[in-house]
């Protein structure tokens, strides 16, 4: 079955909006493990070949808890999970001056 040599990094999981967010697992097996990610339990994309999830130009809609699932013919391995916060400027509503004292 597979196991990782590479397990996703929490470093740099607080991403500024419109930034890029790349993710990373790696593992090892026989035959050559494919990987998908998973945000939130349900699957980003299929199967393939790449360790790697890039997010580009990330949103709001893309914080969330993420988690990199690697599969052969032997088994089927899940990473660690890890959570990404996206951190935006809010809308300001009341743009008039006021006076505080």
């Amino acid at each position: 079955a597979p196991r990782f040599t590479t397990q996703p990094s929490s470093s740099g999981s607080i991403v500024s909006e419109g930034r890029t967010k790349i993710l990373q697992c790696h593992a090892l097996g026989y035959p050559q493990p494919t990987y998908r990610w998973i945000k939130d339990g349900l699957p980003v994309g299929n199967f393939s070949n790449s360790q790697y999830l890039k997010i580009l130009n990330i949103t709001r809609d893309d914080a969330g808890s993420y988690q990199c699932e690697a599969a052969n013919k032997a088994g089927t391995i899940f990473s660690e999970k890890i959570d990404v916060v996206v951190a935006y400027m809010g809308m300001f509503v009341d743009l008039s001056e006021k006076i505080v004292s």
